[in-house]
């Protein structure tokens, strides 16, 4: 379910080609598969 959230936040800022906002939705990404392995 945060996933999704985050995919619905973070799929209009990739869509503008923002380098910057690609890489939040990575440390995002990796944060979430860390709670995810605890």
């Amino acid at each position: 379910m945060l996933e999704a959230l985050l995919l619905m936040f973070f799929l209009p800022l990739e869509s503008l080609g923002n380098m910057k906002s690609f890489r939040i939705l990575w440390i995002w990404f990796y944060i979430s598969m860390g709670y995810r392995a605890y």
